[in-house]
């Protein structure tokens, strides 16, 4: 069995997968089936290949992985921005919601429970001036 090498603050510096050592973060949140059954794509924070001075901590860190399914629609925090606000999947909505400059969570809902509305902004787009598809936004 193979182990990160050193101490507690090393290990927590890498990850050891498959027999292998990686630095850095992996992290792969998925984002459910497509209409097919086959996976549309995932939410990943990946150390290695996260823009160069890119806050982990931060939504500019998600990757949008899209298995090419051609089923998923990603909203965007500005028109010209590749920080992401929302992803709307068959199975599900992803809400992906800033606390502070270093704090920020998923939220997920079921698609029965998401409301599309027009592409103006409701009050649900916390401050978001600019979006790129139509709104979604979970069910009152």
């Amino acid at each position: 069995m193979n182990e990160c090498p050193g101490g507690a603050a090393e290990r927590s510096a890498c990850i050891c997968a498959h027999g292998r050592l990686t630095d850095g973060l992996d992290q792969v949140f998925p984002l459910g089936g497509s209409h097919s059954g086959e996976s549309v794509g995932a939410l990943r924070i990946h150390a290695m290949t996260a823009p160069a001075g890119t806050n982990l901590a931060t939504p500019a860190a998600l990757q949008l992985i899209d298995n090419g399914t051609h089923e998923l629609d990603p909203v965007y925090v500005a028109a010209n921005s590749s920080i992401l606000r929302q992803v709307s999947a068959p199975d599900c909505l992803v809400d992906i919601v800033t606390n502070s400059a270093t704090d920020y969570f998923l939220r997920y809902y079921h698609s029965a429970d998401v409301h599309y509305g027009p592409t103006a902004c409701t009050t649900s787009c916390r401050g978001d001036a600019s979006r790129s598809t139509a709104s979604a936004y979970p069910r009152a």
